[in-house]
């Protein structure tokens, strides 16, 4: 039996997104994880009456969640609130229950759930996948080069696997790891996630294969916002690592992914010129 809040069954606490048409009129979807399964439900405002599982593109659910968010933002969809939705399609805030109530729905999970990076990786067809797999062992090959401890755990001709730390990445037919952050050569894509404890440096690999591979590379944050390999605009990931630009330069340049600060002083010009 489903629980119920105020004598109203409820289907359990979703993300709400709604799409507000020219004319005024306003339709809304909403997206949850329930039981490790995606789950939506949509409907015009107020009356989320559709929904189900739909079929999912990947197994790892946060993944799959993460890229049916990116779907909806892309269609100007704008994130509304946490919300408890009713069997009869109507909704209410969780802001708005009591406090006991609320965090009696607050979905069980990690305390560093919201410092978390997903990705999706899709290779187009498999005439470029020897491609990716070469852009992947050239951005290990730059991280090593800048001092990031790298450890290769397969190297070849058709699969690749290493870690940096505790975070493992894989590549190919015959890897270890698992689905999460693993690509398959059968299907050509995958899907994973880093934490904060990761450290940035995962990040910034993934960062040059958006850059560099021939993939397509999704990554995102905080409610499906996506991160940019312009590293100078993605200042608040970077603060969510605890590091920022200047930091973390000389790798970023290494990967390409950022330029070399010019020192003026040591050109031995006139600052005050620049600025």
């Amino acid at each position: 039996m489903s629980p119920s809040i105020a004598g109203k069954t409820h289907a359990g606490v979703y993300e709400l997104y709604r799409y507000r048409h020219p004319n005024g009129d306003a339709k809304e979807w909403a997206v949850a994880i329930v039981d490790g399964v995606v789950h939506v439900r949509y409907g015009r405002a107020g009356s989320l009456v559709n929904g189900g599982k739909p079929e999912a593109r990947f197994t790892d659910a946060h993944a799959e969640k993460n890229r049916r968010v990116r779907e909806k933002t892309r269609k100007d969809y704008q994130y509304v609130d946490r919300v408890v939705i009713h069997i009869d399609g109507s909704w209410v805030s969780t802001e708005d229950l009591g406090s006991e109530a609320s965090q009696s729905l607050r979905p069980k999970a990690s305390p560093d759930e919201e410092e978390t990076v997903f990705f999706e990786i899709r290779v187009r067809n498999a005439g470029m996948f020897p491609e990716f797999l070469r852009a992947c062992r050239e951005a290990c090959d730059r991280l090593a080069g800048a001092g990031v401890p790298v450890t290769r755990t397969v190297n070849e001709e058709l699969a690749f696997q290493f870690a940096i730390g505790d975070w493992q990445f894989g590549v190919g037919g015959r890897v270890e790891v698992g689905y999460r952050n693993t690509v398959s050569r059968a299907t050509r894509q995958g899907a994973g996630q880093m934490h904060v404890r990761d450290g940035v440096y995962p990040l910034l690999f993934l960062l040059y294969l958006k850059r560099c591979s021939p993939a397509e590379v999704g990554l995102a944050w905080k409610d499906g916002i996506e991160i940019s390999e312009q590293l100078r605009h993605e200042h608040d990931v970077l603060a969510m690592f605890g590091t920022d630009l200047d930091a973390i330069r000389p790798v970023a340049v290494a990967l390409g992914l950022a330029e070399e600060r010019i020192d003026l002083a040591s050109l031995g010009g006139d600052e005050s010129l620049y600025f």
